[in-house]
Parts: C-alpha cells; sequence; structure tokens
C-alpha cells in the first residue's frame, strides 16, 4: 500500500480499507446495504472521487467527481453519512428516485 493511500487511511480512520476494484487500490468502507468507495487516492495530484453503492442490484446511488484536498474528501465522506442517516429514515439517495 503506498504512502498516499496510508495517509488518505489516517485522516478517514479505521472504519475504512483498502480494496482493490477494477484494478485501482481503492478506499473502501461496508455500510451494510450498501458501499463507499474512493477511488484517486494513490497519486497525490489525481481528483478524488466517491461513489456510494447499494449491493443489490448493484447500482451507483451517490457520486461525487474532482474532489481535490482530503479536507474536502472529508467533508463529502460527512454529507455522504448524513445522506445514510436519511435512508436509515426512509429518505432515498439522489440516485435512487
Amino acid at each position: 500500500m503506498n504512502r498516499n493511500i496510508q495517509e488518505v487511511l489516517k485522516v478517514l480512520g479505521k472504519e475504512y480499507t483498502v480494496k482493490n476494484i477494477d484494478g485501482e487500490d481503492c478506499v473502501y468502507r461496508d455500510l451494510g446495504e450498501y458501499d463507499i468507495e474512493i477511488s484517486g487516492c494513490d497519486e497525490k495530484r489525481k481528483p478524488f472521487s466517491v461513489y456510494v453503492w447499494k449491493k443489490s442490484p448493484k447500482t451507483i446511488v451517490y457520486r461525487k467527481q474532482g474532489i481535490k484536498t482530503l479536507p474536502r474528501l472529508c467533508g463529502e465522506l460527512n454529507y455522504v453519512m448524513e445522506l445514510y442517516r436519511a435512508k436509515l429514515q426512509g429518505v432515498p439517495f439522489p440516485e435512487e428516485v
């Protein structure tokens, strides 16, 4: 695992792990029925992309691309977790409507 991914994991916390997805080491979090995939963590100059996948049927329910800094990534993940908490109360993710 390269240094950039290690830095991202250190900031995000122990809920996140590394998973190879489509040939790229991505930061990943399992939320039960949903997965969070963060690509772009392997290179410092590469922007981050966040995808939230519904596991069954396998579909993207939220995506945000072009995130350029780690603090902005943290903010985006806080927003994703707000969406997830709302989903637990019956509010669909933006792309599920």
